[in-house]
């Protein structure tokens, strides 16, 4: 395709889930509930890229998720991502401990899921729920998973001689294998190895990475 074309096509994509996501981040805000924070936040992610956020979406921010969420490893690494973006370093900082002190992993990509399966929808008339459903079609298709990337910096190489960030990054990494998606637990797994767990302690995650796979 036209390299201007494909960029019209994404911009209407982008435009035609805004309302959509605007609609989610208002309730998000409103219901304080970390589920409904998660989802509107990777739905204005997708709708907004790069940080344009507008109106109801640019209202929220992940270091509120995940105050909403404080033992989930993610929204801290989502946090601390923007903050090195913002060029922050002790916000960076802050959210990096939050992410060494989380015990588990979510990133409720499957929520969208049970959603199609309420018990509202599988007794609605079939004209109202086909219209449900391709409404929560369109969704999925549109979320984004979280940036997890902030792990990679700082488990780099300074991590080999810094032990305090060694345990850090362990913790981060057993919290990650807690998760339910190909890229936590590989980035857990990979992490793990890094911070020198042992080959017996890696290798069940190794095996239910293949079991997925």
């Amino acid at each position: 395709a036209h390299p201007e074309c494909a960029q019209r096509l994404t911009a209407a994509v982008d435009a035609a889930f805004r309302p959509t996501a605007d609609r989610m981040a208002v309730e998000a805000g409103v219901a304080r509930d970390a589920r409904a924070y998660a989802l509107a936040m990777s739905m204005c992610a997708s709708a907004y890229p790069r940080g344009r956020a507008t109106g109801p979406c640019s209202q929220l921010s992940e270091v509120q998720w995940a105050t909403l969420d404080p033992d989930n490893v993610v929204p801290w690494l989502a946090a601390a991502t923007r903050a090195s973006a913002a060029g922050d370093r002790a916000a960076h900082e802050a959210a990096m401990r939050g992410a060494a002190r989380a015990t588990s992993s979510r990133v409720y990509l499957f929520e969208l899921q049970h959603a199609a399966q309420h018990p509202l929808l599988a007794t609605a008339p079939p004209p109202v729920r086909l219209a449900a459903l391709t409404d929560l079609m369109g969704i999925n298709s549109a979320m984004v998973l979280p940036p997890l990337g902030a792990i990679n910096a700082y488990c780099g190489k300074s991590m080999e001689t810094d032990s305090a960030r060694r345990r850090d990054c362990a913790s981060m990494a057993e919290a990650l294998m807690t998760g339910s998606t190909l890229i936590e637990l590989g980035i857990g797994e990979r992490l793990a190895a890094r911070a020198g767990w042992p080959e017996e302690k890696r290798r069940p995650i190794r095996d239910k990475v293949d079991a997925m796979n």
